[in-house]
């Protein structure tokens, strides 16, 4: 089973780095913090969210609110990087 994981790992490495990606930990490794930025800027946006127009609501409507929030934001992110051709 683990020899199986460290394959995948592996794999998975090789293809970000043919596809011209950069993975987490060589973004890290190089002092790029953009990838830690983009998840606290993130988790700030959804917290502040949450706050303003979440507060006191039931559990349920809150639920469904936060995931249409959620699922609205990646529309908008899937159309605004295929609007630049990134996609």
């Amino acid at each position: 089973m683990k020899k199986t994981n460290k394959i995948m790992r592996k794999f998975r490495m090789w293809l970000i780095k043919k596809l011209g990606g950069i993975t987490p930990d060589a973004c890290r490794k190089n002092g790029d913090n953009a990838l830690d930025l983009g998840a606290y800027i993130t988790l700030d946006c959804l917290i502040d969210f949450a706050d303003r127009d979440l507060y006191g609501l039931s559990g349920d409507e809150w639920s469904a609110r936060m995931y249409r929030h959620l699922c609205d934001g990646r529309r908008q992110m899937q159309e605004r990087v295929s609007k630049n051709g990134r996609s």
